[in-house]
């Protein structure tokens, strides 16, 4: 982590993580809805700070979730959200990088949160090319085990 005073950076060799809701995945390929949602940043998660499960986890309180995995008003349990069909999918911080997105810093120019939190803006308008870009985590790689 940063040293105090020092802005957490992303770097080129990254990778980040993303959510894949159930229906935007075949197999291993990756729909580019994947890459649209309705806020003007998409959500990722930096692996060198965030697990896959941790990444999928911090969607566990939406109700959208769990009203998938049909935990009433409770938030699923990672296990519950893959058996649901939520998958991660892994992308390379150097693929936003050569297709002009750009991160979306806190006020204070951290480009990621501490829990590894990244807002990353134009993602939306390079759906198609990042879906090809990416790759779906195995079950042993979402969980590490």
């Amino acid at each position: 982590m940063a040293a105090s005073g020092e802005r957490r950076r992303l770097h080129a060799d990254d990778l980040l993580y993303r959510k894949v809701n159930n229906g935007e995945y075949e197999g291993e390929v990756i729909d580019p809805t994947a890459f649209i949602d309705k806020y003007p940043r998409q959500s990722f998660y930096l692996a060198r700070a965030a697990s896959p499960a941790a990444a999928l986890a911090s969607f566990a309180r939406y109700a959208g979730v769990k009203r998938q995995c049909r935990t009433g008003d409770s938030a699923p349990t990672v296990d519950e959200m893959y058996a649901a069909g939520y998958r991660v999918a892994a992308i390379p911080y150097q693929a936003f990088i050569d297709l002009d997105c750009r991160v979306d810093p806190d006020e204070d120019g951290n480009e990621f949160a501490p829990n590894g939190h990244v807002n990353i803006i134009d993602a939306k308008s390079r759906a198609t090319p990042l879906s090809r870009l990416a790759r779906l985590l195995s079950r042993e790689e979402t969980f590490g085990r």
